[in-house]
């Protein structure tokens, strides 16, 4: 499976592509733990330094809004966008009050598939029924509406493009919840871990 030839109406790499499209050169990108992670590091290209929060390594979950946060704080005249899971941004909802005292202009994007798709894939490679991983999310983007924020629900890759845009060019908080399709994460691990 080649990236490009991905058949989903959502491909998870052209969120990522179109992102670092759009996004000023110093633009900041904090980036939470989870499955679509690995093909954000994979393709995110870090034009300038102190652009690029994640903690990888550390694998912790729902560290990017915080980040994100502190980052739109540091540098306020610069666009900051959040890219975290479903279950990164559940943990982390009570920040968006936060982003919306401080009037705090972050982008949040949540790759949205209703599962901890890391865990289920992990789950299935090791040949194991998936188990505790699926969850029922709110609508995110009414979630971020009752914050005073714009909210956005995508599930095309021409509505994530016009939602980025409008996002970009917006001074207040948004959100572009991103319906997934978690089956693709398999491959997508597969194609980058090998």
């Amino acid at each position: 499976m080649k990236l490009s030839g991905s058949k989903e109406p959502l491909p998870l790499h052209r969120i990522i592509q179109i992102t670092r499209n759009k996004l000023p050169s110093d633009g900041i990108l904090a980036t939470d733990v989870g499955a679509f992670n690995s093909m954000v590091h994979y393709l995110w290209q870090v034009n300038r330094p102190n652009t690029y929060f994640t903690s990888k390594g550390l694998s912790t979950m729902g560290i990017a809004l915080p980040a994100a946060i502190a980052a739109q704080l540091a540098f306020p005249h610069k666009k900051v966008v959040c890219f975290t899971g479903d279950g990164g941004a559940l943990m982390r909802l009570q920040d968006l009050e936060i982003c919306s005292r401080l009037n705090l202009p972050i982008i949040i994007v949540v790759f949205s598939d209703n599962a901890l798709g890391l865990i289920e894939a992990k789950q299935k490679a090791a040949g194991y029924d998936p188990a505790g991983v699926h969850m029922k999310n709110p609508d995110f983007s009414r979630v971020v509406r009752a914050f005073g924020g714009l909210g956005f629900r995508v599930k095309t890759e021409a509505e994530f493009d016009r939602a980025i845009d409008q996002a970009l060019n917006e001074s207040r908080l948004s959100l572009i919840e991103a319906v997934m399709n978690p089956r693709t994460y398999g491959d997508h691990l597969k194609l980058i871990r090998g």
